[in-house]
């Protein structure tokens, strides 16, 4: 199995983002039967896109934007930028896994019946292309994803607990699921770890940030964010509170039920 990538500028999936390019890509299949065993979720998906990291110089006093084009890392320096990327994708699988997991026990436990919509959401399939050769000057470090179709919407900001300011009604629906899913992800971890900056069309989220404690920070991609893990920490305690409720003296069922409360008091 080889990837094509379409490089040329002009093809560009989206405008070029602060540290990414998007390119258009499809897998191009040969006969040999030993690709039938081929296990990656990513290769079994007909539209992707191949991003790749980029960077410019800084600019100066004197800078007069000449020469502040696009630039490449070597590969090496690819391959680290983008396994964080990777990462990042990876751990946002599994939190929102989690999240849904535990909505789902809360509503079989109750009898199977939930009166609520709940957003079907789920991060993109993802997967690292590296080359067998880097020496090749046309060599290069892809990130791969599932393409995103539809209209692209920012749902919650990487400095925030709250949906953003400006959103449609079934946009601040979706937004707010996800608010609710980072106080279950906080609570889950036990204060250590939630998602932030959702963005994402129709079911996929992509791009999204792991927001944890300054220890685990070197262990998870994307660094930490101190201060929005205090805040969501205030946030979910506060409302709890308010409610005359304490975490530790109700069951694990109830606390489902006011996180989701505590979620809607953090919005309004």
């Amino acid at each position: 199995m080889t990837l094509a990538v379409d490089t040329n500028s002009k093809s560009m999936v989206a405008p070029a983002g602060t540290f990414k390019m998007c390119h258009p890509a499809w897998f191009e299949r040969n006969d040999d039967s030993s690709m039938s065993t081929e296990s990656s979720a990513i290769t079994k998906v007909v539209n992707v896109v191949a991003k790749r990291w980029f960077y410019r110089d800084p600019v100066d006093a004197a800078d007069t934007g000449a020469g502040r084009g696009r630039k490449r890392l070597t590969t090496k320096d690819e391959l680290a930028k983008m396994l964080d990327e990777a990462n990042c994708l990876y751990w946002g699988t599994s939190l929102m896994n989690l999240a849904y997991d535990a909505v789902d026990e809360f509503i079989s436990q109750s009898g199977g019946h939930c009166t609520i919509h709940i957003p079907q959401l789920c991060v993109v399939h993802a997967g690292l292309a590296v080359p067998q050769d880097a020496r090749h000057g046309r060599s290069a470090v892809y990130l791969l994803e599932e393409i995103i179709e539809g209209k692209f919407i920012k749902y919650v900001n990487n400095n925030s607990a709250t949906p953003r300011n400006g959103l449609g009604r079934a946009e601040h629906d979706i937004a707010l699921f996800l608010c609710f899913a980072q106080h279950l992800q906080y609570w889950l971890s036990r204060g250590l770890v939630f998602l932030s900056d959702f963005q994402g069309a129709g079911t996929l989220l992509t791009e999204c940030q792991v927001i944890t404690t300054m220890c685990l920070g070197c262990f998870l991609p994307g660094g930490y964010h101190i201060d929005l893990l205090s805040l969501l920490g205030n946030m979910h305690h506060a409302s709890v509170k308010g409610i005359g409720q304490k975490l530790s003296k109700i069951s694990p069922n109830s606390i489902l039920v006011m996180i989701f409360v505590s979620t809607l008091a953090c919005q309004y």
